[in-house]
């Protein structure tokens, strides 16, 4: 994977909506066939075809648009999310974030809120997602808690399944504050506490 698809990557949410969804055009181009079948002499007709193709066509653009551009991308100023639902964009700034990681997707949806796993979500349940813990001021946290919703923020941590969480942690990870002072002296060089 280049950098340009490390730094920008699907929302995976987006990509179950438009799988579950987009069935739904063909089906009414059916509809509309059987229907000019059935009623060929009728003057409602050419209503009924209208509506079966503008219904379908209306499928395939709301999803499709919205699959296109649900992402996350990572930007000089912070990490994007792009059209979460209800189509807003949120910027989380860098110095909001204190970790990252990457882990299932099931241990956002714990006992205590199997009730937002619904279809959408099920399928992801197993796949790696990206985490994100929040820090910082408290008005902050609480504000971009409340604008990505509960979908993807819990108790201060962001969850988001997305194409390759493993790159988008690490390109993340190079750029908070925090990671930039620290030095990497590894395990054995490490200086021993004082007591």
């Amino acid at each position: 994977m280049n950098n340009a698809e490390a730094l920008k990557q699907p929302n995976l949410y987006a990509e179950q909506l438009w799988k579950r969804n987009w069935p739904l055009a063909p089906v009414l181009l059916v509809v509309g066939a059987v229907l000019a079948v059935l009623y060929r002499g009728s003057r409602d007709m050419p209503l009924l075809l209208a509506e079966c193709l503008g219904g379908a066509a209306l499928i395939l653009v709301f999803f499709g648009a919205f699959r296109y551009f649900s992402y996350v991308k990572v930007t000089e100023s912070g990490l994007l999310f792009n059209w979460t639902f209800p189509f807003t964009n949120t910027l989380v700034p860098f110095d909001a974030i204190r970790s990252t990681r990457v882990a299932d997707l099931r241990a956002f949806y714990p006992d205590t809120r199997k009730s937002h796993v619904n279809a959408m979500t099920k399928p992801l349940l197993d796949k790696p997602a990206f985490y994100a813990r929040l820090g910082g001021d408290e008005a902050t946290v609480a504000r971009l808690s409340k604008r990505l919703g509960r979908r993807y923020v819990v108790d201060g941590t962001i969850a988001v399944p997305v194409a390759d969480p493993r790159s988008l942690s690490q390109e993340v990870s190079l750029r908070l504050p925090n990671r930039q002072l620290q030095h990497n002296l590894g395990g054995a060089r490490r200086p021993k506490r004082k007591r």
